[in-house]
């Protein structure tokens, strides 16, 4: 027990020193009065060169999708001129639905989609994920009448997976 108790204690100073190494400025509460704009905005440039500077050198995979600096700055760009829209309002949003709908038919036609095929966005890993699991978990049921839907994954599978089979009654088997 002893040993397993320093081990568990050795990891967490492990990953402690990794996940609260270069924090700056660290904000507990809210601040009584806002803070101002270029204060805010030199903040915000200084974490956002520390996020940077871990994995800008391209040796890293599967945690951020990049191009060059320019080209960041350029996506950045288009999305901030839509960030705060909210495409659930197509009606107010023309230019926003008709881009979605352009993605959908892309892909559709690149997959091959066959007539009556459609598509639907969704904003990162985690929601792809529970979607897909909803969705067969619905066709399965309507389909072929499964009534206790499982899964099986390896362990090293995206935690999103064991969310979804617990929002969506679905059994996570870990291989």
């Amino acid at each position: 027990r002893k040993e397993l108790e320093e081990g568990q204690a050795k990891v967490r100073a492990d990953l402690e020193g990794v996940l609260f190494r270069d924090l700056t400025a660290p904000r507990l509460e809210l601040p009584a009065k806002g803070t101002p704009q270029a204060e805010l905005l030199q903040l915000m440039e200084k974490r956002h060169e520390l996020d940077r500077k871990y994995w800008e050198d391209g040796t890293i995979t599967g945690a951020v999708y990049h191009g060059e600096r320019e080209h960041m700055d350029f996506v950045g760009k288009v999305y901030g001129q839509f960030a705060f829209f909210n495409p659930l309002h197509a009606s107010l949003h023309p230019a926003t639905r008709q881009m979605d709908a352009e993605v959908v038919a892309m892909v559709l036609r690149m997959y091959r989609g066959p007539a009556g095929s459609c598509g639907a966005f969704t904003t990162g890993g985690t929601e792809s994920i529970l979607m897909a699991m909803k969705t067969y978990r619905d066709w399965g049921s309507a389909t072929r009448g499964v009534r206790e839907p499982n899964i099986v994954i390896p362990l090293t599978a995206h935690a999103a997976f064991d969310k979804a089979g617990h929002y969506f009654g679905i059994e996570v088997r870990h291989a």
